[in-house]
């Protein structure tokens, strides 16, 4: 009698519930090159840029001569931008909505000005820490740095103590949305 009555509940399920859809899920490279040209380093031009909300974040164009001292041109991997963020000045980088998670997969990052330097990365799921991250990075060598946090929908990086000289630079941001 028990399996008869699993069955019965199984057909009333399937009669009420719609079939499953597969999760689908969307990978994203954020890689600041569809940004109006800029011969200074401005703010983005808006906090959405790319269906992320972003506090703090810069680009600016790696190739202008006033940087070639700079770690900007060797971070590089496409285009002639790439995006940064200000030593003491926490960089936030989130969902449209809090319902909305994701995995972060990876960033290419490199020291702007220092000749090295430690930033932290820190993923949450709302106000939540998930994962926690400090990395040395040289302006000599860009740091492919590849977390896999998955869950979360907020990402922040911070130079914490730092002169606001101790900039970062990051290129090919790689998420994928759950």
């Amino acid at each position: 009698q028990a399996q008869l009555l699993q069955q019965k509940v199984l057909r009333w399920r399937q009669r009420l519930l719609p079939p499953a859809l597969p999760l689908l899920s969307l990978r994203k490279t954020v890689t600041f090159d569809d940004l109006p040209v800029t011969t200074v380093y401005p703010a983005l031009p808006s906090s959405l840029y790319d269906n992320l909300l972003w506090t703090n974040g810069h680009y600016l164009w790696a190739t202008l001569t006033q940087f070639p001292t700079s770690g900007y041109p060797i971070l590089l991997t496409s285009g002639n931008q790439t995006g940064w963020y200000q030593g003491n000045s926490m960089l936030t980088i989130q969902s449209i909505t809090n319902c909305t998670t994701f995995t972060f997969n990876s960033v290419l990052m490199i020291a702007g000005w220092t000749a090295t330097l430690t930033t932290s990365i820190i993923g949450y799921y709302n106000t939540t820490r998930l994962y926690n991250q400090t990395l040395t990075l040289t302006k000599t060598t860009k740091y492919l740095f590849t977390p896999n946090w998955s869950g979360i929908n907020k990402i922040t990086m911070f130079t914490a103590g730092t002169p606001t000289t101790d900039d970062v630079g990051i290129e090919n941001l790689v998420i994928t949305y759950s």
